[in-house]
């Protein structure tokens, strides 16, 4: 039923889509599951792929955490820079760097990182070209805003933005919001009456 192993090779190879399928299924089990029950019969069970083609795509599990991890390290790398083309603002900076959802991806890469040197080498060397790009839109944002920087210092800007999606992930792995919604109001209700509505 699952073949030789020659097989299993034979048919991965004539399959491209296939690496991508076990890198978006581990993406899915981490956002979703957690990586607790990240095994190589559950990727094959979400990409739909016997799980034998895991280890002949990925020589180890450190492998395809490192690549799942660059895959999206990448996406946030473009679409940030997209969005840096239009014009920066603080509402704007908030809604892009703000999603708890994205936060909670990261806090499961982090937590793998303490098991696997090579991705956390590799998710460290991602925090400082985000975190330059970031800077760069929050300095354009606060600049547009006609805010000094002596005023709210843009890595403040972004390290109370970032830092609040962070918290909100790691308490829902927790199981509790308290703060969550009247905080994220109040942020809305002081962007509303102090910045430049965003142009659509």
């Amino acid at each position: 039923m699952g073949g030789s192993e020659q097989e299993v090779r034979s048919r991965g190879s004539r399959a491209p889509e296939t690496r991508d399928r076990i890198v978006e299924a581990t993406i899915q089990l981490l956002a979703r599951e957690g990586y607790g029950n990240i095994t190589t019969r559950r990727i094959g069970e979400v990409a739909g792929v016997k799980y034998q083609l895991v280890h002949y795509y990925f020589a180890s599990m450190e492998d395809l955490f490192i690549e799942a991890f660059r895959r999206g390290a990448e996406e946030n790398l473009a679409r940030l820079a997209e969005i840096a083309k239009g014009e920066a603002s603080l509402r704007r900076f908030w809604q892009i760097h703000s999603d708890a959802g994205a936060s909670k991806l990261m806090v499961e890469f982090v937590a793998l990182a303490q098991r696997h040197p090579a991705l956390r080498l590799e998710i460290a060397a991602y925090a400082r070209r985000f975190r330059t790009a970031q800077l760069d839109f929050a300095r354009a944002a606060l600049e547009r805003e006609s805010i000094a920087s002596d005023h709210i210092p843009p890595m403040v800007v972004l390290l109370l933005t970032t830092g609040l999606a962070q918290l909100e992930a790691n308490d829902r792995l927790l199981g509790f919001t308290d703060g969550h919604d009247e905080t994220r109001t109040w942020i809305e209700s002081w962007l509303a009456a102090n910045t430049t509505p965003v142009k659509e």
